[in-house]
């Protein structure tokens, strides 16, 4: 499922064009939902790119090992709500401090899951 394309507004429109395939995971227990908690205190869901021959239909988390870059950001699987981690990507971005790049993204994504279990 394709929930939208993210542009970054210092993009030239005339540039290199760059496609990237990801696959990230959604794994809910009830109300709660496996993300992996950062050391700044924002929430990112698992997964990442796909390499050249990779297959995309992995699990991206649940005994599984973490993306490379993951482990090296010392990312850790928690059990959060998506208010509870919409809010806490919010105050991460608002604050300036420990700013990824995928947390628009993912405050995107927790915000449309958050209008659909309303």
């Amino acid at each position: 499922m394709l929930l939208g394309t993210f542009r970054s507004p210092e993009l030239s429109p005339g540039g290199r064009l760059v496609e990237r395939t990801a696959v990230r995971g959604a794994l809910f227990r009830g109300r709660e939902l496996l993300l992996l908690a950062s050391r700044h205190g924002d929430y990112k869901f698992p997964g990442g790119g796909v390499e050249p021959g990779e297959c995309s239909g992995g699990s991206p988390v649940g005994g599984q090992q973490l993306e490379g870059y993951e482990a090296e950001l010392e990312l850790t699987p928690q059990w959060v709500t998506v208010d509870e981690a919409l809010a806490a990507n919010q105050a991460v971005l608002n604050s300036g401090v420990g700013v990824m790049r995928w947390l628009v993204r993912e405050i995107a994504v927790l915000t449309w899951l958050s209008a659909r279990s309303r």
